[in-house]
């Protein structure tokens, strides 16, 4: 059976721009943090506490497209990838906002959370991307028509192929 790859949507290709702009920014999170926790610097702070507002807003725009591609190509782990990396963004800025410590003052329990949920977010942000870039394919007949889903006996489908739910 042939497959034939698709030009992707507007909205695919919103999701990929976005997917990609939000995997840059987890990796120079990441990069900035281990930096940060070697040489401790103040300006390498603030760096990190504005990349990790970047990353939330990025990671919010990024659920919008996700969700729009991911209910036309029916790829529901799509939509729950991206607004779960979306609200994990949104906790570990919360988390890095509230539990940082003071000047001088040795680093807390949830900022040892903070710190594996941005590794867990890096890894959901690159992996976002890789989902994005995805071709959209289809899958025809022989002849090169659509193969469509029997649903009906009225689209000649016989019943014993018509599924459950439109019986």
């Amino acid at each position: 059976m042939p497959i034939t790859t698709l030009e992707p949507t507007t909205s695919h290709k919103r999701l990929r721009m976005f997917a990609a702009i939000t995997a840059v920014i987890a990796v120079l999170q990441t990069i900035v943090a281990v930096i940060m926790i070697a040489v401790d610097n103040e300006m390498l702070l603030h760096a990190h506490e504005g990349l990790g507002y970047l990353f939330a807003a990025a990671a919010i725009a990024t659920a919008v497209p996700a969700v729009i591609w991911g209910r036309l190509s029916r790829g529901t782990g799509l939509i729950g990838h991206a607004v779960g990396l979306a609200v994990a963004g949104v906790v570990q800025l919360l988390l890095g906002l509230f539990f940082a410590p003071e000047d001088g003052a040795p680093l807390g329990a949830m900022m040892y959370v903070h710190m594996v949920l941005g590794l867990l977010i890096l890894g959901g942000a690159v992996f976002l991307y890789v989902i994005a870039r995805r071709q959209p394919i289809i899958v025809t007949n022989v002849d090169g028509t659509p193969r469509s889903a029997c649903r009906t006996e009225s689209a000649g489908c016989s019943p014993k192929f018509t599924l459950p739910w439109n019986a």
